[in-house]
């Protein structure tokens, strides 16, 4: 599951994920695209050009970038740490507990990282996301012989803005396919579309983006017998339509 992200400011184009406690002094890239003492690993970002988005996850997570850290670090206390060298900028997330933790860690550009995986007991198995015929999405990490909850895997859906029309057209048809205990959850799922798409494009007031999750329920519901790879991405362009 996700357990949170931040967009980092990093003066120097590096970043330290690990332990709250301090960074050894010794720790340093020297050119690589990542470096990790017991407690910390430091990432080579693309610095003050932008800011860079880190998102942390626990046994599940995105088989994407390339991965430029896979092994152990040690937590001082039940947290992980996310911030840039100078400490203008830190994040923090209760991962559970202290001590020992397998981190696998995943870039978009080694050296020139703008978005950064970070999966705690990342799971043994790959597995493909759900996605619209002819809109291929990325493998993620799941436990072995562990099944994906449907709002974990939408949160994988939409966990980047990246490829836009393929994660839109897979979270509706996740949706659409997917039974929900009770009509509440349904309407969060729907939600998390509408929040997603609310970063997408920020000129949508909360209105809009309630009447766009109004319109989605219809959709789903008065098109229920409906070819559903069809109408997610039939749904999703007019989704885009409307927002652009």
């Amino acid at each position: 599951m996700k357990i949170g992200s931040a967009d980092v400011y990093a003066n120097h184009p590096v970043i330290v994920i690990g332990s709250s406690a301090c960074v050894d002094d010794q720790l340093a890239l020297d050119g690589t695209a990542a470096v990790a003492s017991d407690a910390h690993v430091m990432v080579a970002t693309r610095g003050q050009a932008a800011l860079v988005r880190v998102s942390v996850w626990k046994e599940v997570g995105p088989r994407t970038g390339q991965i430029v850290f896979d092994g152990g670090i040690v937590l001082a206390d039940r947290a992980v740490a996310v911030f840039d060298v100078e400490g203008l900028s830190r994040f923090t997330a209760t991962i559970g507990a202290s001590g020992h933790h397998h981190v696998t860690i995943s870039v978009d550009g080694p050296g020139v990282a703008s978005r950064i995986d970070v999966i705690f007991e990342a799971g043994s198995e790959t597995r493909a996301l759900t996605a619209a015929h002819g809109y291929p999405l990325f493998d993620v990490s799941v436990p072995l012989s562990s099944g994906l909850g449907v709002s974990d895997e939408l949160a994988l859906i939409l966990s980047g803005h990246d490829s836009p029309m393929n994660r839109l057209a897979a979270a509706i048809k996740l949706i659409g396919e997917s039974s929900a205990p009770r009509p509440a959850i349904r309407s969060f799922w729907v939600r998390m579309i509408v929040e997603w798409i609310r970063w997408l494009s920020p000129q949508q007031s909360h209105a809009e983006s309630r009447l766009l999750g109004a319109m989605i329920e219809e959709r789903l519901t008065g098109d229920a017998a409906h070819e559903m790879d069809a109408l997610a991405v039939e749904l999703a362009s007019e989704l885009l339509r409307r927002t652009a």
